[in-house]
C-alpha cells in the first residue's frame, strides 16, 4: 500500500486527525498482515482460473483445457502438511504435438527446485506423456511453498505469425505426499 501526503494540505490539518489517520493506517496494516494466506493446490488442472496464482511463470493463455508453455515454465505447490518424513512424487501431464517431435526430435524436460534437480526425461515421440520425478523430503521440510522450474532443452521459435516460443502442452500439475 502506497501512501501519499500533500505537503500543501499539512498545516491545515489538525493533530487529531492525523493521528486518527495514522491508527486507521496502522489498524489496516497489521489486519492484512494476519490474512489467511491464499491456499495452494496440490493438484490441479492448469486451466482452473483458481489456481492461476500457482502458475508462477512461462504459462501462456489458456485454451480449452490445457496451456502451451515457453522453453522453461514455474509453478509454486504447497510444500508440507505433516512433520513426518516422506517422500512427495510430481506429476506433470503433457502432450507434445507431432510436429513438434518431427521438427526438433526427442526433447528433455528437467524439473528443478532451489537447491536441487528432481529429474529429468526425454521424448521422442509424440502424445500424452506423464512426466513423473520423485521430489526427496529434505526439498520440502523446511518451507510451506515449493517452486519447481521445469525446462526444456528444445522449444519451437516463432512462426506462422505466433510471436510465442513454444514448449510443451501441459493440461495438469499433481504433487503427492
Amino acid at each position: 500500500m502506497l501512501v501519499t501526503v500533500n505537503k500543501r494540505c499539512t498545516s491545515s490539518v489538525t493533530s487529531s486527525y492525523l493521528k486518527a489517520c495514522s491508527v486507521t493506517l496502522a489498524a489496516a496494516l497489521l489486519a492484512s498482515c494476519h490474512r489467511a494466506p491464499d491456499r495452494l493446490v496440490g493438484s490441479f488442472s492448469v486451466s482452473d482460473p483458481a489456481v492461476s496464482k500457482q502458475l508462477v511463470a512461462g504459462f501462456y493463455a489458456s485454451e480449452n483445457g490445457y496451456r502451451w508453455t515457453g522453453p522453461t515454465f514455474t509453478v509454486a505447490l504447497p510444500a508440507r502438511n505433516s512433520d513426518t518424513p516422506r517422500r512427495a512424487e510430481l506429476t506433470l501431464s503433457l502432450y507434445l504435438p507431432p510436429n513438434e517431435i518431427e521438427q526438433l526430435g526427442p526433447v528433455t524436460i528437467t524439473a528443478t527446485g532451489s537447491e536441487y534437480q528432481f529429474g529429468k526425461a526425454t521424448y521422442d515421440k509424440a502424445g500424452a506423456h506423464d512426466f513423473t520425478v520423485e521430489i526427496p523430503d529434505e526439498a520440502v521440510s523446511c518451507t510451506n511453498v515449493l517452486p519447481v522450474t521445469f525446462s526444456l532443452d528444445k522449444y519451437m521459435h516463432p512462426s506462422n505469425g505466433d510471436a510465442r516460443q513454444l514448449g510443451v502442452v501441459v493440461n495438469r500439475i499433481s504433487l503427492r505426499k
